[in-house]
């Protein structure tokens, strides 16, 4: 089996979602923390605010493991997807609305850059910190505003369901948590979408 790295970049609602992608590969036996272990790496990259740091941080690991498989997660925006295609023509494209599905996806080398709703709540989880659990209660948001990608990205609105995230939140302590994050790419419009 191919041995998996995972790096996550950007917002708090971002490192939750690579904490999922761990937590699925290492329900695989696949995930490694030493990158140099790694035959593939997975870079679960940020573009809020443009395409630069992620396209940076992409060549900068192509350019250490020219060998290695990559797949890039996360926040890919329509103008990224060229550049990224340019550094590593192989590479698998997961955007954020499929990191359920990321595990097969990487290992099928199948791109996945459509929008969805998924609720990323209730996921196996490798945390960045044991202490802390990052709750993402919405995705997306309702502006447009042209000096961010988080409309194009995450899409409008999708505000998670409370009952689930009620449930993220004890898991979370069940698990050891003393501190709870509640996050989302904008908390104040929680419910504007399920007119609560």
């Amino acid at each position: 089996m191919q041995k998996v790295h995972v790096k996550s970049f950007g917002c708090s609602a971002n490192i939750a979602e690579g904490e999922i992608i761990k937590g699925k590969f290492a329900q695989d036996g696949t995930i490694v923390e030493d990158e140099k272990d790694a035959d593939t790496f997975v870079l679960n990259i940020c573009t809020v605010k443009g395409d630069k740091g992620a396209l940076d941080e992409i060549r900068k690991i192509k350019a250490a493991h020219p060998h290695k498989k990559l797949t890039i997660a996360g926040c890919i925006t329509p103008s990224i997807v060229e550049s990224i295609k340019k550094i590593d023509p192989t590479a698998t494209l997961v955007n954020t609305h499929h990191i359920n599905q990321i595990t097969e996806l990487a290992n099928a080398n199948i791109d996945a850059l459509t929008h969805a709703k998924p609720i990323k709540l209730l996921q196996p989880r490798v945390r960045t910190n044991p202490v802390v659990g990052i709750v993402p209660i919405s995705s997306g948001c309702l502006d447009a505003c042209a000096f961010c990608s988080t409309r194009l990205v995450k899409g409008p609105l999708f505000s998670f369901p409370p009952d689930v995230i009620v449930d993220e939140v004890k898991k979370c302590v069940s698990d050891g948590c003393k501190e709870i994050w509640i996050t989302g790419q904008d908390t104040c419009c929680y419910g504007f979408d399920r007119k609560t």
